[in-house]
């Protein structure tokens, strides 16, 4: 009876190398996931772990996609007591890495392993605004990112996004909207990420990945514009609130207090020239021209969203707190080509050392302007500043645009002003909190009769 001869042993010089092989003194490379030989068509050593490195390389996609197939065909669940997903038999380019795909090479956007967005950000996909002078040309790098971070934070992660590109369509409008239905309650924000699966979508039918999309048959949510004034004594609370703060020290390893005025001034801004913060904090300081003899200026820039030209002419109360600023950051040998920046006391802190002189983020302004409320109402509870109901406090950061919006409408007798950069007047009174009276004049003669 024979016996079965036992593994051949192994050649020690190809041990480095998994799946590099030598046989009849030819060499040989296995692929990692399918298993298949091929030959190197070399029978040397040297030529042969050269052109093994470049089939490995050749590979890697290759195997990421074949493991991402593996990953669909697991059961996803859904959070829904009636949809139940099952990929164990599906196949295919899925949509949430596919929108992965679209974000890198339409979006531009490319983030680090500490999900930090890569620079320079270059949108290639193209705007299907109804804005003339956006229409066919690449989205705005603002909007880029807005779009980029809900793919990668939302629809990239979710499972229940994890079904092939190709799945029929009444199964992926069900899909979709079991994904949806998480922001059910915050109908903007429901409305942005399904036009956002839409465009991942059309993209794909661009290429060829598939023939329908299925947020066609899903509607948006309705949507009310947000009809908040802020008042003079609630306005004056809250950024006198502002004005003060405190920061941990590492160095003595307590909390210090600081001066923040610079934070109340900065919403003074926003208010005053009442365009979005987040085109207003990016604002470099040489783009405010004044007029030393006059005492006037001028502000032009692009509106971040639709890419329209703004020519300000900016009141002596702009040129007086833009002159605030450069003083404030000369008395801190503070060097930095925006206007409102991080301040030097911010090296107190290491964790945010790298951030002097950088510019303001609309999120960490919106975050002090919701402690600043919170301080106010509890020192007079009389503003109100709290909804019992809600449970949230009345204003944002945001609503002083609109308060900027309709103070300047007013002074305008209730005409257009053309400042929030919008095409036109429909597009403005979204901002407009009350509805200023349209001036009339009685011109007409009684004709005839008692």
């Amino acid at each position: 009876m024979r016996r079965k001869r036992g593994p051949e042993p192994k050649d020690p010089r190809l041990a480095p190398y998994p799946g590099l092989t030598e046989v009849g003194g030819y060499y040989y490379v296995r692929h990692p996931v399918t298993k298949k030989r091929g030959s190197l068509g070399t029978n040397d050593l040297e030529e042969a772990i050269v052109r093994y490195h470049a089939a490995k390389a050749r590979w890697k996609d290759e195997v990421e996609e074949m493991l991402a197939d593996e990953i669909v065909g697991k059961i996803l669940d859904l959070a829904s007591t009636t949809v139940s997903i099952n990929h164990k038999k599906a196949s295919g380019l899925t949509l949430g890495r596919y929108a992965a795909r679209v974000r890198e090479e339409y979006l531009g956007v490319r983030y680090d392993e500490n999900d930090r967005v890569m620079h320079p950000v270059t949108p290639k996909m193209v705007s299907k605004t109804k804005i003339d002078s956006r229409k066919g040309k690449p989205i705005a790098v603002r909007t880029a990112r807005d779009y980029a971070s809900m793919s990668r934070f939302q629809i990239e992660r979710s499972p229940k996004l994890a079904f092939p590109l190709s799945t029929e369509r009444d199964k992926a409008v069900m899909y979709v909207r079991a994904f949806l239905k998480d922001w059910m309650d915050k109908a903007q924000h429901y409305n942005h990420l399904r036009n956002y699966i839409s465009k991942v979508y059309q993209t794909a039918i661009m290429e060829g990945l598939c023939v329908t999309n299925p947020c066609d048959d899903i509607e948006q949510l309705a949507t009310r514009a947000r009809k908040v004034y802020i008042p003079d004594d609630a306005y004056i609370a809250i950024t006198s609130a502002m004005a003060t703060d405190q920061i941990y020290n590492t160095k003595t390893e307590r909390k210090e207090p600081i001066d923040t005025e610079w934070q109340a001034r900065a919403v003074d801004l926003l208010y005053l020239i009442s365009g979005r913060p987040g085109d207003v904090l990016q604002f470099p300081d040489d783009q405010y021209v004044i007029d030393a003899n006059t005492g006037t200026g001028m502000l032009k820039y692009r509106t971040g969203k639709t890419d329209t030209p703004i020519e300000l002419e900016l009141n002596a109360a702009v040129v007086e707190l833009v002159q605030w600023f450069r003083d404030w950051k000369k008395a801190q040998d503070l060097v930095s080509p925006y206007l409102v920046c991080t301040p030097t006391y911010y090296r107190l802190n290491h964790r945010h050392r790298d951030k002097v002189g950088q510019p303001i983020t609309v999120n960490y302004l919106s975050k002090r302007f919701r402690e600043a409320a919170m301080i106010a109402h509890r020192a007079n509870p009389d503003l109100k500043l709290y909804d019992e109901e809600t449970g949230k406090y009345r204003y944002r950061l945001y609503d002083n645009r609109g308060r900027g919006l309709t103070d300047e409408r007013r002074n305008n007798e209730g005409k257009p002003t053309g400042k929030g950069g919008h095409r036109d007047d429909r597009s403005e009174r979204i901002y407009i909190t009350d509805e200023v009276p349209v001036r009339a004049k009685a011109t007409l003669a009684r004709i005839g009769g008692k």
